[in-house]
């Protein structure tokens, strides 16, 4: 991997205490991403379902300073945001989402979900305009990285408690292995909890903890001058806590990612002796195999000592309920889609159709379906999955040539064909904007190269 460099700030009021203040109030959010702290705005169908209400997150509060700052700013320069192909994709999509309201059953369910996906757009300009001109990588890798450490203690402590931490203030579920619908391994007629740290299942807590190893990985990288060439301890410490705590979430698909990538990741390196490409190669080659060896023994340790949990995880058959559910839910999808093929049943509305359509089921039943590119076709029609395909085609094109980002994007896309949760929940679309704004950046920008 290559090393990042510093941005240098592109205008005069970067270093003002302004803009210090924008660049704290971001650094907040990014931290606060896998918060789950909300209120509940309104519910369209009893009894409540999480899919058919509106919330306000705590992370929706810190993005609006975040924008007003963004506003004040461009005004102050007389900016304009300037829309390239990934933009404009991005708008038309918007607006295809919007008419699909034109078939929505529970409009304001709909006008709830067009309102969170223009938040979202929102923050993705936000960072396409922002980096490399106001924050430094550096710095925002480290405050995920920090985020993610955080996240890992509260982990590794309901992991062991079996229970909540009674951290409710930061949107910690209630969690215990006698409540219904808490995500549990089951070994022998013993339940155990699987890990969620602060966010609202295992999966996406998985999915910002691997968030936390690419910016480990980022920065340890960054060996372009002798003077970094050595890691500090902190640091492998802090790895192995948040290798440790991504191994306790139990998420078998998101695991299996990171591994197939970290495997293809060592035998695709170069080989930096055979090359002969001098002291910095060889350092950065030291610093690889420390991770590789870090890797490999927690990775022995986790699965000596958690054997019986791992190996009811590697066990997998069509009959097993996750695998059946997500069948079933696909299934769903597929024929909500071939009813309304053009603009869908509605943003949004997925839950509220299945209600309809499948009653006296159980409440649990009631799911969004577990693949992001089922559901938006399912929701906004063909011609919306259309656009977003091309959306994300076109951010694949410009970061085809970079290893690192593309390796990051490419796992969260695949993530997304066996659950919903990047698309449905808040501190899930909040990962997939942002690592779809990062990458997007990189595609026009050397600047963030890794």
């Amino acid at each position: 991997m290559q090393s990042h460099r510093n941005e240098r700030p592109l205008n005069n009021t970067a270093d003002s205490s302004l803009s210090k203040l924008e660049k704290l109030t971001f650094y907040v959010f990014l931290f606060s991403i896998p918060f789950q702290t909300r209120l509940i705005l309104h519910k369209w169908t009893l009894p409540f379902n999480e899919w058919t209400a509106a919330f306000l997150y705590g992370t929706d509060i810190l993005l609006v300073p975040v924008f007003i700052f963004w506003l004040a700013r461009s005004i102050k320069n007389k900016s304009r945001l300037k829309l390239d192909l990934t933009g404009r994709l991005l708008i038309v999509f918007f607006t295809v989402s919007a008419l699909s309201i034109l078939n929505s059953k529970i409009i304001g369910l709909s006008f709830y979900h067009l309102l969170k996906l223009w938040e979202f757009l929102l923050l993705y300009f936000y960072i396409k305009t922002s980096f490399g001109r106001l924050y430094n990588f550096n710095t925002a890798a480290l405050v995920v990285l920090s985020s993610g450490i955080f996240q890992s203690v509260i982990a590794i402590g309901q992991y062991l408690k079996q229970a909540n931490l009674g951290l409710k203030i930061f949107g910690e579920s209630p969690l215990s292995v006698d409540i219904t619908n808490v995500a549990v391994i089951i070994t022998d007629g013993q339940k155990y909890l699987r890990a969620y740290g602060t966010t609202p299942h295992p999966n996406v807590l998985a999915a910002w903890l691997l968030a936390g190893l690419f910016a480990f990985y980022c920065l340890v990288s960054r060996q372009n001058r002798p003077a970094h060439s050595k890691v500090q301890p902190w640091f492998w410490l802090g790895y192995t806590v948040l290798l440790f705590a991504f191994f306790l979430t139990f998420s078998r698909v998101i695991i299996s990612l990171w591994g197939l990538a970290f495997i293809i990741g060592w035998l695709a390196r170069p080989n930096f002796a055979k090359q002969n490409l001098g002291g910095l190669a060889r350092r950065k080659e030291k610093i690889t195999k420390q991770i590789a060896a870090i890797t490999m023994t927690v990775t022995m340790l986790f699965t000596v000592t958690f054997w019986p949990q791992v190996q009811s995880r590697l066990q997998l058959s069509l009959q097993d309920e996750a695998v059946s559910q997500r069948l079933q839910y696909n299934q769903i999808a597929t024929q909500t889609i071939k009813n309304g093929p053009l603009l869908g049943i509605g943003i949004g509305q997925f839950v509220a159709d299945l209600m309809a359509k499948y009653k006296h089921y159980p409440a649990l039943f009631y799911q969004p379906a577990h693949n992001i590119y089922l559901l938006i076709a399912s929701e906004t029609g063909l011609i919306g999955l259309g656009l977003f395909s091309a959306f994300l085609f076109s951010i694949f094109w410009r970061i085809r040539r970079d290893p690192f980002w593309l390796t990051a994007y490419s796992l969260l896309l695949i993530a997304g064909l066996f659950d919903h949760f990047l698309w449905t929940l808040q501190p899930g679309s909040l990962i997939f904007w942002l690592v779809m704004a990062l990458a997007s950046v990189r595609g026009v920008d050397s600047r963030l190269v890794v």
